[in-house]
Order: C-alpha cells, then sequence, then structure tokens
C-alpha cells in the first residue's frame, strides 16, 4: 500500500529529536529574512535533497526555520506529528549550525 501513496517527513524517521517543541509559542516572523521551509524539509527524501536544501546557508551560523506547515485548527495528532518532526529536524540541523530559531511565515 506504501507505493500507492508517498508518506511526508520519513527522511527523519528514527532520528534523535531535541527538546519538545511547542507550536504554539513561535512568534511570527516580523523580520523578512531567508528561511528554511519546515514544509521543504518535511519533504526531504533522502541526504541529497537535505544536502541540497541547506547548501544556500552553509556560510551562515544561524539559521530560522519558517513554519509554513501549520493552522491554529490543526488536530492533536497532527500537531504531536508535526512537533515530533519540528524537533528531529532542529536536532538535526543543530550539527551543521550553532543556532536554529523558527518563525511562523
Amino acid at each position: 500500500m506504501k507505493t500507492t501513496y508517498k508518506l511526508f517527513g520519513t527522511y527523519w524517521d528514527g532520528m534523535e529529536s531535541s527538546n519538545k517543541v511547542n507550536l504554539n509559542t513561535i512568534k511570527p516572523n516580523t523580520q523578512g529574512s531567508d528561511f528554511i521551509s519546515f514544509q521543504k524539509l518535511l519533504s526531504v527524501r533522502d541526504e541529497t535533497d537535505y544536502d541540497s536544501l541547506v547548501l544556500p546557508f552553509q556560510e551562515y551560523k544561524t539559521v530560522t526555520v519558517g513554519i509554513d506547515y501549520w493552522t491554529d485548527s490543526c488536530n492533536p495528532v497532527l500537531r504531536t506529528f508535526l512537533e515530533k518532526r519540528l524537533s528531529q529536524i532542529i536536532s538535526h540541523l543543530s550539527k551543521s549550525f550553532d543556532e536554529i530559531s523558527c518563525v511562523r511565515v
């Protein structure tokens, strides 16, 4: 059955996660700065996809993840899933960058 549809975020399965993330506490983006899209990070399929996505940010010590795949009306199961994925993404990004921040876009 998995061949008939594509689950998003499977690249992150089994990866360690950082501290618990609460999507409701993430502030809106008011600076208009560059960011890595959460939606694009969720769609990463392999290490090559990941590398090409973060490559433009390699010269920076700080990276911002733009939470563009989230609504306040999100159901609790999806919210828990997205918080876990964001936590895993932050943990993975912290291996390449000194500081990771998140903003809603």
